[in-house]
C-alpha cells in the first residue's frame, strides 16, 4: 500500500465467555490472525437477498471462498476464528453492494482498527455478527 489508510475510522472489539465450549464446538477454528496495511478491492454488486445466505459447513475443505458459492459478506466472512486483529485496512467496492463488509459468525475476540469502509458504507450495517454471547 503506498499511503496509509486515514484514520476516519471505527473500533469494534468484542470477546465472549465461551471460548473453551467454542473450541470444543469447533476445535479446528482459526486463531491469532493479523491483518494490517492493507487494501482489498472488491468488485461489488451484491444483492439484499445475498445477506441472508448460510454457506454450508465444510470443515474437511480447504476454505477456499469459491468453494462456498455466494456469500453474505462482500469483503471479509469470517466464520470459526478466535483473536483476529484488522488494523491499517482500507476495503472499497467497484460497483454497489447491499451486503456488509463484514461477517462475524462464532468469532472470539475481534479487532477492527483504522478500517475505512466504502464510501457508500452508511446506508446499512457494515458489520454483521452472528451466534455470538457475552
Amino acid at each position: 500500500m503506498s499511503r496509509p489508510v486515514p484514520t476516519r475510522a471505527t473500533r469494534f472489539a468484542w470477546a465472549t465467555k465461551r471460548d473453551a465450549l467454542d473450541h470444543q464446538r469447533h476445535p479446528g477454528a482459526i486463531e491469532d490472525i493479523k491483518i494490517s496495511d492493507c487494501s482489498f478491492l472488491h468488485k461489488g454488486s451484491g444483492t439484499a437477498e445475498m445477506v441472508a445466505l448460510q454457506p454450508a459447513e465444510r470443515p474437511d475443505d480447504y476454505p477456499e471462498p469459491a468453494r462456498f458459492g455466494p456469500l453474505p459478506a462482500q469483503h471479509f466472512y469470517l466464520r470459526h476464528v478466535r483473536n483476529i486483529e484488522l488494523s491499517n485496512v482500507e476495503v472499497a467496492s467497484l460497483a454497489a453492494d447491499a451486503r456488509p463488509s463484514f461477517w462475524l459468525g462464532e468469532v472470539s475476540g475481534a479487532d477492527l482498527l483504522h478500517v475505512k469502509l466504502p464510501r457508500r458504507a452508511r446506508q446499512g450495517a457494515e458489520v454483521r455478527l452472528t451466534r455470538f454471547s457475552d
